[in-house]
Formats: structure tokens, sequence, C-alpha cells
């Protein structure tokens, strides 16, 4: 604790903070008890189904992302000549294009 805060200051804080923590109990309490009362019922079950289905979606999602990437990468480094070929084709393709007689119309 700093120097420069008196007893005083440091009791009075301490006793704002209990009242209000002390003020919010019945609301703690009733929220609580509400949360207890909707898990022990039907609702309470659904959530919890909804909540399990969310869990094994993400879960199969974060999978198969991981696995696409991962097959991805190895196919770039297992047929780099694959890409090169692509990018001449691409390229060529353009040249092709910027060259057809319709390219020389649009202007």
């Amino acid at each position: 604790m700093p120097d420069s805060i008196d007893d005083d200051e440091f009791d009075d804080e301490v006793i704002f903070w209990q009242n209000f923590f002390t003020r919010l109990e019945p609301v703690r309490n009733f929220i609580s008890s509400t949360k207890s009362t909707l898990k022990s019922s039907f609702l309470g079950e659904i959530y919890d189904t909804i909540g399990q289905l969310y869990d094994d979606i993400s879960d199969t999602l974060s999978v198969t992302s991981r696995r696409i990437t991962e097959l991805t990468y190895s196919t770039i480094l297992r047929s780099p000549g694959s890409i090169v070929a692509v990018l001449l084709l691409l390229t060529i393709f353009l040249i092709l294009l910027k060259l057809s007689p319709l390219s020389l119309y649009s202007v």
C-alpha cells in the first residue's frame, strides 16, 4: 500500500466495496437460483445439447480447415512446377488477350 493513502481513506474504500457487494448479493443469489432452475429443466437440456452440437461443429470445422491447409501446403511443396505452369499459362493468356483484335476497339 503506498504511503500517500491514509488509513481512513483505505477504510472508507473497503467499507464502500463491502456495502456495494452486500447490496448486490440478492441479485447474485436470484441469478444463481434462476440458472440452476433453468439448468434442471428441459430448457437446460436443450441448452446443453445445443452447446455440445456447437462444440462438435466447431471441432469438425477446425480439423477440416487444418487438414485443407496442410494439403495445400504439401501440394505447393511437392509440385512447384505446377505453380510455374499455371503462372506461365496465365501470363500467355493475358498477353493473348492484350493482343486480340477485341482489345483494339476498347479504348
